[in-house]
């Protein structure tokens, strides 16, 4: 049986039967957007190679044979093993999202302190974040979202319409994000400083 890669376009056939019939080392059955359909004969005592993926989900499932710590087969028929990225995108997307509510809190806060009706300044800063998807890349990076998409760990899909840029890399963008709001709230506290009110001196 030979199965052929066709893309994201549905394809049918026997799981089991292909996989047995399947004599190359590593055989593309299905390729999707987040998934891909992998068929693979690899001798007893031999690893499983390039094929393990530790930053992303796995879901492998064997005909014949069994998987130690994805680094040897051997001998027991369908086994199912889950390797999932599990713990590191939680504490990724947990990260991701504190540093959001940090930059995002730290803006909010400036524009409530410095105009008395913060509504429309605030439905802008929305409207700007919202069409970030649009903007050159060069405005972009003048948003909080482009650095918090450029953290996630798996891609979020922006849409047809929108313009690519190159996300920047982990290094650059937390200490971005953290440098900004701390001069957001410096500037913040100045502000708060001259809004004090003085009972003593008369």
């Amino acid at each position: 049986m030979s199965i052929n890669d066709i893309g994201p376009e549905p394809q049918c056939f026997d799981l089991e039967s292909a996989t047995l019939d399947n004599s190359h080392y590593r055989a593309v059955a299905w390729s999707g957007r987040y998934l891909q359909l992998t068929l693979m004969s690899i001798p007893v005592g031999e690893d499983v190679g390039l094929e393990a993926h530790p930053e992303t989900d796995q879901f492998l499932r064997l005909d014949a044979g069994r998987i130690d710590d994805l680094s040897a087969v051997h001998g027991t028929d369908d086994a199912v093993n889950v390797d999932g990225a599990g713990l590191g995108h939680l504490l990724t997307y947990t990260g991701i999202t504190i540093l959001a509510c940090i930059g995002y809190g730290a803006f909010f806060l400036v524009v409530g302190l410095f105009i008395r009706n913060p509504i429309i300044p605030a439905i802008v800063l929305y409207g700007w974040e919202w069409l970030n998807f649009l903007l050159p890349p060069l405005l972009k990076k003048i948003s909080v979202i482009h650095y918090l998409h450029s953290l996630v760990p798996i891609p979020v899909s922006e849409g047809p319409f929108a313009v690519v840029a190159e996300p920047t890399p982990a290094w650059i963008a937390v200490p971005s994000l953290i440098m900004v709001t701390i001069v957001v709230l410096v500037i913040a506290s100045l502000r708060i400083r001259h809004m004090e009110i003085r009972y003593g001196s008369d």
